[in-house]
């Protein structure tokens, strides 16, 4: 379901609040002033006055709309930005990881034409999957990202048993907990599931022991006015070279990750107007940290944010 947010204020809006001021001060005012008033010198210093309060008024008027077209501006950055990121993203695993799939699609199907060799289309079919997997997660991103949404209130709690759930559906043998008070709500949105998931799914493929020894952890904590739900494994750290792309928010041909997944956290996080960290000490831990729906300074960020 799609939900769009306020439209930009234009120039030929902000231009007619201006002028529907200006009239509705000037016919109301006026007409005030010769009913109530009497003598022309008092009508001459009432009128004095009036007259600098207008200014002071419509500069008022002009500092609110200023205010919102810049903010609008800022907006359209920030949309611009994560655009040309994801473009980065995408073209890189385009290149890499879509094609290198393909090519080995390519290659097992031609064996299977000279011989049955039944090993090389499980290969095929697997690769399949790994492609129509990756398509399906980065609809996820386009999905949400393109389109302007009013964030809600939401339990983040439910929201990351939901996410456990469906990951324990593919890893069943993987020893998955999560430690979480009743409830902690933020302002977001349900995807945000989709990111919780793939710092699970991430923790799990990349360690090195067999599922039935892979520990994630999965804790939620509320902090004066944040809440922050942390993703640990006992699994090897993440190597700064995969980090490093998310933190200075761009991909090079020297500097990527290997895949797409913690960029699709990292986006949904910001989308829901969370931030995403991660320690690599031991092993690995991701924090998502998110202002707590509750919270009137929250508010007021998120809502200055937009």
């Amino acid at each position: 379901m799609e939900q769009t947010g306020p439209k930009p204020l234009s120039p030929r809006t902000a231009l007619g609040v201006y002028l529907a001021f200006g009239v509705l001060w000037i016919v109301v005012t006026d007409w005030l002033v010769v009913a109530m008033l009497e003598t022309p010198e008092t009508i001459t210093t009432v009128q004095t006055v009036k007259g600098w309060v207008f200014v002071g008024l419509s500069g008022l008027v002009v500092f609110g709309l200023t205010t919102l077209r810049q903010r609008d501006i800022r907006r359209s950055r920030e949309r611009l930005h994560r655009v040309s990121q994801q473009l980065q993203v995408l073209q890189r695993v385009f290149r890499h990881n879509i094609r290198n799939d393909i090519t080995v699609i390519r290659g097992h199907l031609d064996l299977e034409r000279s011989a049955e060799r039944g090993a090389d289309l499980d290969k095929a079919a697997q690769r399949t999957e790994a492609v129509a997997t990756l398509s399906n997660k980065m609809q996820v991103v386009s999905d949400v990202d393109i389109v302007e949404t009013d964030h809600s209130r939401v339990d983040l709690v439910s929201i990351a048993t939901d996410a456990i759930t469906a990951v324990e559906r593919g890893y069943p043998d993987a020893n998955i907990s999560l430690d979480a008070p009743d409830r902690a709500e933020i302002y977001g949105d349900e995807v945000l599931r989709h990111a919780i998931s793939e710092l699970i799914e991430n923790a799990i493929k990349h360690n090195s022991a067999p599922p039935e020894e892979c520990d994630v952890r999965v804790e939620i904590t509320t902090r004066n006015d944040e809440v922050t739900l942390s993703v640990s494994d006992n699994g090897p750290a993440i190597p700064d070279h995969e980090i490093e792309p998310l933190r200075a928010d761009q991909e090079t041909k020297l500097s990527h990750t290997s895949g797409v997944g913690l960029w699709i956290a990292k986006w949904l996080c910001e989308y829901c107007r969370g931030s995403i960290s991660f320690e690599t000490d031991d092993g690995t831990t991701a924090r998502l940290t998110f202002d707590v729906a509750d919270d009137p300074a929250g508010i007021t960020r998120a809502v200055s944010a937009l």
